[in-house]
């Protein structure tokens, strides 16, 4: 008896590291959601959209590229932008990241990290 009840007990463990393993951290914040442009001359044409599990980049060429999204880190620290890491796999299956901005006192709009352009959310 005391053996199923350990074994009851073990499987009732090993469900519960299994299912906190697995939680989805790959949920984009809903504030991210949607299609995100800059008026930056040189990125005219193109755009950044964050669906659920999915970033696109849309590119000059009107070609886009999708990207399933691994997890998101966020960072929010007093009187500064949050700072989102979106971990991905690149069209050649490498993990790559895509690290910005967010500024919610300014109408929602990010920068990515290391780059002066404004992205703005245009749906």
């Amino acid at each position: 008896m005391k053996l199923r009840a350990f074994m009851f007990f073990g499987f009732i463990l090993l469900c519960t590291v299994f299912f906190v393993a697995c939680t989805d951290e790959s949920v984009v914040p809903d504030h991210l959601l949607g299609v995100w442009k800059t008026s930056e001359p040189k990125f005219a044409g193109c755009k950044i959209e964050f669906r659920q599990e999915v970033l696109i980049l849309g590119l000059k060429s009107g070609e886009e590229e999708y990207h399933a999204i691994k997890k998101v880190e966020s960072v929010e620290e007093r009187d500064r932008p949050v700072r989102h890491t979106i971990h991905y796999r690149d069209g050649e299956g490498r993990e790559s990241k895509l690290t910005l901005l967010y500024s919610p006192p300014f109408d929602g709009a990010f920068q990515l990290k290391n780059h002066p352009e404004t992205w703005e959310k245009t749906d």
